[in-house]
C-alpha cells in the first residue's frame, strides 16, 4: 500500500512538472501582442499608397514636411466615417499647421470612392489596398489613428474602435492635451 501510494504521489509530481514545461513553452513561443509595444517615437515609414482615383502617391510627397493626424480606416468604418470631414475641419480650425490624412485600408480604391465621394473626403484621402502602412506600424486590423511631427515622428496612437472614438472625438483629446501642455502663466 505504501509502494502504491508513494507510485500515485511521484506521478502527480511528474505530471504537475510535465504540464508546467509545457505551459512554459507555449508563454515562451507566443507572439507578443504588438499593441502593447506602440511605436511611439518611432519615424514614420514613407510608403507608396494610392488617391482615390488610383494614382500612386508616396504619404511622404502627400505629408509633405508638416504635422498630420493620420486615420487609417478599413471599408466598414470608412462606411461609417461621415463625421471624419467634420472632425477635420476642427482639427484645422483649431491646429492649421496640421493636416488630416485618411487612409482606406484594406480595399481596392473602387470600393472606397463612394463613401469618400459622399462624405466629401476624397481630398484628405488615400488609399492603402495592402494596408502596408497599418502592418508596418505592427497592427493588424483598423482602425487606427497616428498623429505625426513634420518629420515623420510618430507623438500620439489612438487604438479605440469607431465607436468609441465618435464618443470622445480624437480633436477634444488634441485639445485636452494642448491645455495640459500649455505652459502656465
Amino acid at each position: 500500500m505504501n509502494d502504491r501510494v508513494l507510485k500515485a504521489f511521484l506521478f502527480v509530481i511528474a505530471f504537475g512538472l510535465l504540464t508546467s514545461g509545457i505551459v512554459a513553452v507555449k508563454r515562451s513561443t507566443r507572439t507578443p501582442d504588438r499593441r502593447l509595444a506602440l511605436p511611439l517615437g518611432d519615424t514614420l515609414q514613407w510608403l507608396e499608397l494610392e488617391t482615390v482615383d488610383s494614382a500612386p502617391i508616396n504619404l511622404h510627397a502627400r505629408i509633405a514636411h508638416r504635422p498630420a493626424l493620420i486615420y487609417i480606416v478599413n471599408e466598414a468604418e470608412c462606411a461609417s466615417c461621415s463625421n471624419l470631414p467634420l472632425e477635420s475641419r476642427i482639427v484645422q480650425s483649431q491646429w492649421p499647421n496640421v493636416q488630416t490624412v485618411l487612409v482606406g485600408s484594406g480595399s481596392a480604391p473602387s470600393t472606397f470612392a463612394r463613401f469618400l465621394t459622399e462624405s466629401h473626403a476624397e481630398k484628405i484621402a488615400l488609399i492603402d489596398e495592402k494596408r502596408t502602412l497599418l502592418h508596418s506600424l505592427g497592427f493588424d486590423a483598423e482602425p487606427l489613428a497616428v498623429l505625426v511631427d513634420s518629420t515623420g515622428r510618430i507623438l500620439y496612437m489612438d487604438l479605440r474602435s469607431t465607436s468609441k472614438a465618435a464618443q470622445y472625438p480624437l480633436g477634444r483629446i488634441l485639445f485636452g492635451l494642448q491645455q495640459t501642455l500649455k505652459p502656465s502663466k
